[in-house]
């Protein structure tokens, strides 16, 4: 695997490799990870053991390691979401042409005489035709031919997909193994912060910490808990976050309602933003609990939408806010706009 090691794929990984060894691994795996865990990194470990030409590779070294290692290996093929040419933003779905076109790689003899190997991520993204496409392969898959499909919702995989599979669930790391491996990767005081943000994710909270809206956060905050005491404009705020990365204000916006819920719930636990917890305690006493299971979801949806196209990412957080300007009417964030 490139980058740096991630202790908590070891287990998966090494079982991988001796199933390899063994002449024992699947035609087709289906990696289940949550966003920021590593399913990615796991896919690409066990492919770079397939190439390389060591019994106990990856070496690194290596022919196969090292056309790998530089995109160039011609036996393995990555699909995934495109990018759209006109908008510049990752497309929503993998198409149906993008499968055949790898189905007929597939059907090729390997060029390096080895095996053919590829990587579907997200495997969620195909579309009913891709997947459909994609399920004649996996029923009569050709020889020493690995197909590794990463999905962070295996469960939007249809059924007949997922029954070809192999499933491997990639496990979330305790939060001290996950603290360790991130103040290994940088020291930094805040590491637990990002990480309860992340919801227990290192990748994801080692890239909410290196984003621009780290530094943006506590600014950002105060804005947003103002809206619901009749302070502050919706529609600024969204203009403001759209210059940073709306997912990431959307996923540490979903910490805030779940932290809310928590504080609800049992009237204390432990919080994804502590440095907050006095205004959310003040806040979350006045709030309906059935709104903020509502704005939960909506947010989650909103997360998704945010990697569509055809969505207009500033009318989708300007609706959201507005919602949220209302938490603490009767009625109290009913008009969410985030529908099914």
């Amino acid at each position: 695997m490139s980058g740096p090691p991630l202790p908590w794929l070891e287990a998966p990984a090494r079982a991988l490799r001796q199933r390899l060894r063994e002449g024992t691994l699947p035609h087709a795996l289906l990696i289940g990870a949550a966003a920021g865990l590593g399913g990615t990194e796991l896919a690409s470990g066990i492919v770079a053991a397939v190439a390389c030409v060591t019994a106990e590779g990856p070496c690194g070294a290596c022919d196969g390691c090292r056309r790998l290692a530089q995109d160039q290996h011609p036996d393995h093929r990555l699909v995934t979401r495109l990018v759209d040419e006109d908008t510049g933003r990752v497309r929503k779905e993998i198409t149906v042409d993008q499968v055949r076109a790898l189905i007929a790689e597939l059907q090729l003899s390997s060029l390096l005489g080895g095996w053919k190997t590829a990587i579907v991520d997200p495997a969620e993204a195909m579309n009913r035709h891709a997947a459909n496409a994609l399920l004649k392969t996996l029923e009569e898959p050709p020889a020493a031919t690995l197909l590794v499909l990463v999905s962070s919702r295996p469960d939007r995989i249809p059924p007949t997909l997922r029954s070809r599979c192999q499933g491997i669930a990639v496990p979330r790391p305790t939060t001290s193994a996950a603290l360790a491996w991130l103040a290994a990767q940088q020291p930094r005081a805040d590491w637990a912060l990002w990480l309860a943000v992340a919801g227990g994710a290192p990748l994801a909270a080692r890239d909410l910490a290196g984003s621009s809206f780290a530094d943006q956060r506590s600014a950002l905050a105060r804005e947003l808990l103002d809206l619901p005491e009749g302070r502050g404009d919706p529609v600024r705020l969204a203009n403001q976050v759209i210059d940073h990365d709306p997912r990431r204000f959307v996923l540490w916006w979903s910490s805030v309602v779940r932290d809310l819920i928590v504080l609800h719930q049992v009237g204390a636990g432990r919080s994804s933003n502590p440095d907050l917890e006095p205004v959310l305690r003040n806040l979350g006493s006045r709030l309906h609990l059935t709104a903020l299971h509502r704005f939960l979801t909506a947010l989650q949806r909103s997360s998704a939408m945010l990697e569509d196209t055809t969505v207009n990412p500033a009318l989708l957080l300007q609706g959201l806010l507005v919602a949220w300007s209302t938490a603490l009417a009767p009625d109290a964030m009913k008009p969410i706009l985030v529908e099914d």
